[in-house]
This record gives C-alpha cells, structure tokens and sequence, in this order.
C-alpha cells in the first residue's frame, strides 16, 4: 500500500463535500457554487430549444410574474439523480432570500419555500409552506402511532359514505367489498401502512408512503371485476380520494383550499411566493392535491386561483412511470403545455449538460480543492504545480472519473457521483487516490494501455489514472517521475525512465482511458453576455493584395499510425480482460475471450478430435469430445472448473508475448476478427501445446476404461471380432481392417442367419452379435481414422504393434475386453466423423464390444462338439476314399431296387439325391470331402473365437458339400430296410458285403437289431 502527504483537513473536507446541497451552510454553498451555464430549455418563451444560464433562469421566474397575479407559473425541472438538481434548487432559494449574500435584483417581493428532497415529513412540509408567514399551524397526528387496521377501515368507510357517487363509471361500492378468498383493499391498505410504519422505526426516518400503487388497483380490479384493465382511466381519482381519507385522519381537512389560503397570505404580505420542489415525490400522499392546484385543475364548476411560482424537479424515472396518472385528469402532455418552462439538466445518456462540455468537471473538482486547501491550510513539500494545481489528482485522473461514472449499472455523469463518491472519497481516505478508487462501485472499470506484467499493483494503478499518451510517441505511455515519489511508488524495472518522466509501451487500444486536449479546454464560467449589437456596414474594402509566395515547404512525415482501435463499447470489456489477467478471478466478459481462443484453436486444428492427427483419409472417424456447440474452453478463476477442456490461466505459461496474444484473441471475441497486428505463429505454438494436452486427457480417459489395451489395439480387436462373428474369420488382417463397411456381409451359411445350422446359439449371443453389428459402420470409420494416413497409404508405425499384440494373445485381449466398463466415461465423448456429426457415444460403441466378448467366453464353456461329432460318426462307416460318384450312384439304385418289392416308398429327398447322382455327379467333390471328415475328426478349440470360426467352418462345409447329403441319404435308406420285414435279405447282403466296409457297417446292423430287438 502507498503512502501520501495531505495539504487538506478532513474535516474541512466533510464540510464541504457532502451528498445535499442543503446540508452545507449557504455560505460554503456559495463559496463553491460553480454556475450552472447549460440548462436545456424545451419550452421556454424566448429560449425555446435552447440552453439557458442558472442566472438565466432565476431571472426569467422573478420578471415572468407580479405579486399580485393569482396565476401559478410552473417550471418543470426534469434531471436525473445527482444531476445538479437539487443544487439548482438550493441556489435559487439562496439568491431569492439573499442567504449568504444579497438577494438577485428583481427579488424584492419573491420569497422563495424551499421543500427538499429529503423533506418527506408531512408536518415539515406544511412548515416549510408556512415558513414566511407569522402563522401558527395545528400539529397533525403521526400516521406511525395510528393502528393500521383502525386506519384502514377508517379511509374505506369514508369512501363508501362520501365517495361512491363520485364514480359514476366505476362500481366504487363492490371494489370496497372484503374478500375473504383473495386480496382486497382492506387488506392492501393494512399491509402498506404497517410497511410504511416499520420502515419509518427501522430507518429512523421519515418514509414515502403510497397507499396504493397501480398495479394493486390492477390487480384488485381482476378479483372483484374479474378484468385487470377495468376502468385503469380511474386509478388516479380512486388513489387520490384514498389520500384523501388519509389526510383527514390525522389532521388535514382541505389540503389544496389551505394552498389557495397559504398563497393568499403571501399576496397580503405584498410577496410572491416561489414554492421549490426538488422532487414531485417529496409530498408523499399529499402529492395529488398539490400537484391538482398548481396545474389549475377543479370540477368545472369552481375558479381556482392560488399564485405560486413553481420550480417542480423530477426524475425521467418518474417521468416516463408516474406522470401520466400524477393528475386526475390528463397526464403528461397536460403538464407540459400548461407549464410556462420545461427543462432539462441532463441529456439521454444521463450526462448533466453543463458539465458535458471542455474541462468543466475539472473546474468544478478544481474549485472545491481550491476552497478545501485554502481553509485547511496545511504546509506541505508537495509540488502542487505538477499535478497541475489539482493535488492528490490531475486533469486526467478527473476526466477519466467523470467519464467512467455510473450508477446501478448505468453511465450517470453528474456533479454528486463526482464530488461525493470519488473526490470526497479519495480525500477521506488514507491510501492515494488512484488505489482508493479501484472497486468503487460508482467507477465503470477500463483497461489501462500498458501490459501488467512485471508491474506492481500500485505501479499499475498509478498509470492507469495519471498517465497519458506521449505527445511524441503515441506508442508510449508518460507519467511524471515525481508522482511516483510523491505515491512512494517503486518504478518497475520494465519501464524507460527520463529525468521528468517514466515510460511504457503501449499494448491495450483504449480509447476510453485518453483523455483528449480538447477535454481539458478551459470554459467560461462568465454568464454570457448579450450578443452586442450588428455594427453599422462600412463600404467594403479593397481586397489585400497577394502576399508574396513562400517557397513550398517539404511535406511533413506522414504521423505514426496510433494502436487499432477496439469497437465502441468494447472498453469495459477490454478493462475486464486486463483486471482478470493482472490477478484472475471475476472476469463478466470470459465469453469474448473464450470465443477467441475457440476460433485460434479451431484455425489450426479440429481439436476435439482423438485419431491420427496426420490422416487426410476420407471416411475416417475419431473419438470427440463433443459437448457444446464448440471446444470445451475453461477460462481459469471466471468458470468453474471443468473435467475436460482446454484451460486458459491468467499466468504467463512460458509463451512469448502472452498477454498480447490472449489480447488479440480477445478482441477477435469482440470485434469478430483478429487485429492486423497479430502473431499466428504465436498463436499457432500455443494452439499446438494446448491441443497436445487436451487430446492426452482425452486418450487417458478413454484407456481408463479399456483394462490393458490402447485405444489401437481396441479397434483392431473390435474389427476382427467383428469379422469373426459375421464371417468365422480367423486371422487379423490389414484388407480385414480397411475394407469398406457398406460391403460388409453376413454369408448365408452364418450361424446367426442359416436356418438349416447345426447350432443353437443363444439369444444373447444373437442380440451381442446385432448391437456390435450396428456399430459396424463406427468401427471401421475408426480404423481407416487411426491407421490411414491417406487412401492406401498405412501408418505402419501405429497398425503394425496393434496388430502384432493383439494377434500374439487373442485370449487375453477377449478377456480384457469383457472387462470393459464405460459407464463412467462423460457423455460428451463421442465417434464421428466430423465433430458436428458425432452422434454415437464412445461408451454405447465400448460396451457392445464388451458385452459381445462376454457372449464370446460363454460360449466356449457352452459349446458342445458332440453335434459335428455325431454328424461325422453317422457318414464315417459309409465313406470310403475310393468312392466314385458311379459307386454312389450304383448303391442309390441297388438300394432303390432293395427297396421296391416293400410297402416303402422312395422319400422325395432320397429322389433328389438320386437325381443329383444322375444329373451332376461332378457336384460331389469326394476327395475335398474326405479332407473335411479329417477336419473334423478331432476338434477342441480353445476359445470362442476359435468356436466362432469351426462354426462357420463347419456350417459352409454343410451348405456347400453335397457330398454329406448323399451319405446320409444312404444312411437312411439302409436304416429303413433293417426296419423292413420282407426285405430281400441276399439282395441286401450282397450289396453290404461288396461294400469295402461291410464289416463296420455290419457292426452298425447288428447294433441296430439289437436295439430294435429290445424294444
């Protein structure tokens, strides 16, 4: 924390900078009153559409009325809060009465009634209105002692006795009527009153009440009438006969015939009273009588005269949601053409017109320390001229406040902000100015040009509120040497020092800390004279003859080009960015940035994407990380931390000119493109290493969930399981992997499609083989992503180990792939081609293949070889290797003949068979048969890849063979001649014993028979 001298008191400070006008004496009023040059008159006779003086206009009011007219001349005075309002008001008070001086010329018969703001008391308001008279008044009952349910049946009472008829178009009666089910008046009224009443004891202060608002009476009106647009034109007569009753009740009996009175009084006493109201709200529920009688509004029937002058001040809040129901008749255009002025002291954007020219806020700050230093009268070293006769600030540090003031998140430019939140602020405390306003709440924060690092706190700070652009360089930024001596400010290292001055290098564009010279040109605070009269014309002159021509100047240099320039607007922004860089945490505006970086990242990479990053292959999918509609982009101490994503810190993180590059992609958030000046190859290495880091988390999370394998080697073995199941493929390939997934099929002998298959297969194995099926498409993509660099170009280096390990212990990869659990894996992480078209969950694509590998272990503990064992046991005793196709077909027909003197009749099969002997005897293929008994004569496979695989085998030997139908036709046509009585025995004998295996197939009969036999 610094350390500073003071030349001030402060106690000389809190008597002169205080938040009211009338809170000071009149004389240190007017010993630091500044002239109010610029008050907008909209209409005014002779000023219409003009700016008027304060002199101007307190000149106008006492020459616009005599004391005897009983016409009240009304003064709209329209500014925000703080805006200089109420200290227009006090002025006018002041110079009328002749406190603190003498009174204005022309004010001998006015006397002005002051009624401010803070005035809320309905006893110290009808004072005030009797101030200047010798009149004692009744004091009235305090709306706090009374009971608020008393209270409020009182006023519904009195509008049921004496009001009803006055609505001829509203059911007065039935709005009045209670509710037991709903809300209604009683109830609103009570509960106002008691609100009004805590308020007062918990503030200690008297309160604004307002018994009821418009949208109660809205919403009244919808529970009794069943409408909430019921007779909204009557809201303002129902509240004000409602004050009405309430000002009855503790003591006012005619409020607008007692200002008739009051204004007669001061008419006999040869004065004409001007009322100052610096705030219509002031007159709390009496504010519809008042506001009634000084616009002149009656029955019709009564002449109305009173003879105020009116000063009537209000906010644009309460102009643009009050006016229009502040009468009870007509609204705010009533109020404007019956008023003699309507004025302005603020403009659209709340700037308060006389300041809003030149240096005036540093002339009005430079007044009050004026006064301050002259009564505190303290000797100090300090050199006063080089803060330029505004110690502790200088012209800068008080633009840049004032241009940066603001009020419940809106610009407010006025003199209160100004003088009592910031200069009275940092006068009050004990650290320098330029560290007492970081975090005022009345500051809209902006970005100081230069870059923080390597500076200290307080180093930054003092640049950012004293320094200024270089006259001779716009690239640098100058601030005197002796501030930083007079702070005790330690120059940073960074920083080029001169004998009177320390520079820096500008890095931020912003256009809102400059503060131009034409912002610090002086302004007149003379009131404006009368244009002097046109003088008489004079015959015109001879015209001057031609100088004589200098010779031709070399051109001057073209001027450096100043730093690009943000968009408007963006400033606050820009301020946010450089807070949060400097030390991290809140950063409103993280947004900007993080789009930014989403595009920088998005330029050089598709960085959400796990495959092989040097693959131009088409058809070539990847693992994303697709949550959102961008890259996952934490911004550190502005987000919450998130599980996956590319991390931005505040911190230098060992890349040249990081703070510039976080910058530029900044304002590409802002501006939607990135500035000229901007290193891409900056960008570019940090891009590299922050994609780098973000797909190995990624990697990392995936093979979490992948028990000992990689991500290669998993979509190796998904491919080749795949193939296995469909195909009975029993060898990983390269032409497996990259084969097209649109021409992959299931052969018609597949044990999961051929209804002729010789095996069960369970339903889950059926539903794993379909659900991996599905992903069949992913997979692929997968593989032609991670191991194709471009069409039929291999990435050896990663295929070749994937291929080679999981080929080496196919059993313990199925295992590993049975344990697979992605339940734990982010949704966001998805299969795709393209990030936007990653739809599958990567945990959906793993937990097929896992469960498929489950229903693989199963069944090679399931699987029984017994049904090819059986097969082969019954063609075995029949097949001989020097079999013929004429062999089988001499036996078809000798058995056919065997058969035909029985009662047995040829089976349609068997005659298809004998057809195929005749017709395609080639067909048969004997020998290759006889190598698929060998095959299948000792089988024992050792997992269910394996099982996968002699099922397929076996299967396609079935579909394919015609041969095992011959000889189990054969089988079954000797089978049924045993069962036969009346067979030709020796017919048969022959034909079995000129078989080569009669006595196999002896042994067969005589098992048969016997078997029969004992039937």
């Amino acid at each position: 924390m610094s350390t500073f001298p003071k030349t001030w008191s402060l106690d000389v400070v809190n008597e002169y900078i205080k938040q009211e006008s009338q809170q000071k004496t009149p004389e240190v009023f007017l010993e630091t009153h500044i002239p109010i040059q610029k008050i907008r008159a909209e209409t005014l006779v002779g000023y219409a559409n003009d700016f008027i003086s304060d002199e101007e206009l307190l000149e106008y009011i006492l020459s616009n009325s005599a004391p005897s007219s009983h016409e009240n001349k009304i003064y709209m005075l329209k500014g925000e809060v703080g805006s200089g309002k109420s200290h227009l008001c006090q002025w006018l008070e002041y110079r009328i009465n002749g406190r603190g001086g003498e009174k204005a010329p022309g004010a001998e018969n006015h006397v002005a009634i002051h009624i401010s703001r803070n005035n809320t008391r309905i006893s110290g308001i009808l004072d005030k209105l009797y101030e200047h008279l010798d009149e004692d008044r009744e004091p009235l009952d305090d709306v706090v002692t009374l009971d608020p349910e008393d209270l409020a049946d009182f006023i519904i009472a009195g509008l049921r006795t004496f009001d009803a008829k006055k609505f001829s178009d509203f059911d007065l009666k039935k709005f009045l009527e209670d509710n037991s089910n709903k809300s209604d008046l009683r109830g609103v009224l009570t509960a106002n009153i008691r609100e009004y009443q805590d308020a007062v004891v918990q503030e200690s202060k008297e309160q604004r009440i307002d018994l009821l608002t418009k949208k109660e009476f809205k919403k009244l009106c919808f529970n009794v009438f069943g409408d909430a647009s019921y007779a909204e034109d009557v809201y303002s007569a129902v509240r004000n006969a409602i004050h009405s009753r309430l000002q009855k009740n503790i003591g006012i009996e005619d409020f607008r015939g007692e200002l008739l009175e009051i204004a007669n009084k001061y008419q006999e006493n040869g004065v004409r009273p001007v009322l100052i109201c610096e705030d219509v709200t002031t007159f709390n529920f009496l504010k519809d009588d008042f506001m009634d009688t000084i616009f002149q509004l009656g029955d019709g029937g009564e002449e109305l005269t009173s003879g105020f002058d009116v000063v009537l001040g209000y906010t644009t809040g309460w102009e643009s949601e009050n006016a229009d129901d502040a009468l009870t008749a007509g609204g705010l255009s009533h109020m404007i053409q019956r008023a003699d002025g309507y004025l302005r002291l603020t403009n659209d954007d709340g700037e308060a017109y006389f300041l809003e020219e030149g240096a005036m806020p540093v002339q009005l700050v430079e007044n009050y320390l004026q006064v301050i230093n002259e009564r505190s009268d303290i000797e100090t070293d300090v050199d006063v001229g080089a803060f330029e006769d505004l110690y502790p600030f200088n012209k800068r540090f008080v633009m840049r406040a004032y241009k940066h003031l603001e009020e419940d998140g809106k610009i407010q430019q006025t003199p209160r902000l100004l003088l009592y939140h910031v200069i009275g602020d940092c006068l009050r405390s004990d650290v320098p100015p330029h560290e007492q306003i970081d975090g005022n709440t009345y500051i809209r924060d902006f970005a100081t040009p230069i870059s923080s690092e390597g500076l200290s706190y307080e180093a930054q700070r003092l640049v950012k509120w004293y320094g200024q652009v270089s006259p001779e360089d716009d690239k640098l930024v100058v601030v005197p040497r002796t501030y930083f001596e007079t702070f005790d400010v330690g120059i940073p290292d960074s920083a080029t020092v001169t004998d009177d001055e320390v520079q820096f290098s500008v890095l931020y564009p912003t256009p809102q800390w400059t503060v131009h010279d034409s912002e610090l040109k002086p302004v007149s605070l003379d009131p404006p004279e009368d244009p002097p009269e046109d003088p008489p014309e004079d015959p015109p002159e001879d015209p001057p003859e031609d100088p004589p021509e200098d010779p031709p100047e070399d051109p001057p240099e073209d001027p450096p080009e100043p730093p690009e320039q943000p968009k408007s607007g963006n400033g606050e922004r820009i301020a946010q960015f450089q807070s949060w860089y400097g030390g991290g945490g809140d950063f409103p505006s993280a947004n900007r940035l993080r789009e930014g970086v989403q595009t920088a990242l998005n330029r050089f990479h598709d960085p959400t994407r796990l495959a092989n990053e040097n693959s131009t292959a088409e058809k070539a999918a990847g693992f994303y990380y697709a949550t959102g509609s961008d890259v996952p982009v934490e911004i550190r101490g502005a987000d919450a931390k998130k599980n996956i994503g590319i991390t931005v810190t505040h911190k230098p993180e060992g890349h040249a000119g990081y703070e510039r590059m976080l910058l530029n992609m900044m304002r590409y958030g802002l501006d939607e493109e990135f500035p000229e000046e901007t290193n891409f190859e900056a960008i570019r290495a940090w891009t590299d290493d922050k994609v780098v880091g973000l797909r190995k988390q990624m990697r990392d999370d995936i093979e979490a969930c992948l028990p000992g394998m990689t991500i290669e080697e998993f979509i190796v073995l998904a491919r080749f399981l795949l193939f296995n199941s469909a195909q009975g493929v029993d060898e990983i390939t390269r032409e497996l992997l990259f084969s097209d997934p649109d021409e992959f099929s299931t052969p018609d002998h597949s044990p999961f499609k051929w209804d002729q298959s010789t095996f069960d297969l369970s339903k889950s194995l059926i539903e794993g083989f379909n659900n991996m099926s599905m992903r069949r498409t992913d997979i692929a993509q997968l593989s032609r992503g991670y191991f194709l660099l471009k069409k039929n170009v291999v990435d050896d280096e990663r295929l070749a180990p994937a291929i080679r390990a999981v080929s080496n212990d196919l059993d313990g990869y199925l295992d590993a792939a049975a344990q697979i659990s992605a339940s734990d894996l982010p949704d966001g992480y998805r299969v795709g081609t393209t990030r936007s078209g990653a739809t599958v969950r990567a945990e959906t694509l793993m937990t097929s293949v896992s469960e498929y590998a489950n229903e693989m272990q199963k069944l090679e503990v399931s699987f029984d070889s017994g049904v090819i064992k059986k097969d082969i046991d019954t063609v075995r005793p029949l097949y001989s290797m020097d079999h013929t196709p004429a062999d089988l077909k001499n036996m078809y027909d000798r058995l056919c003949d065997s058969i035909g003197p029985t009662e047995l009749n040829l089976k349609e099969r068997w005659e298809k068979v004998g057809e195929m002997l005749e017709e395609r005897p080639g067909s048969l293929k004997l020998n290759e048969f006889g190598q698929t008994l060998r095959t299948f004569d000792d089988i024992d496979p050792d997992n269910g890849l394996e099982v996968m695989t002699l099922m397929h085998q076996y299967n396609e030997s079935r579909a394919t063979q015609k041969a095992w139908t011959v000889y189990e036709t054969l089988d079954e046509m000797l089978t049924a001649i045993e069962q036969i009585d009346g067979a030709d025995k020796n017919e048969f004998n022959s034909l079995v014993r000129e078989s080569s295996e009669f006595t196999t197939f002896q042994t067969k009969r005589s098992s048969v028979m016997n078997t029969l036999g004992g039937i």
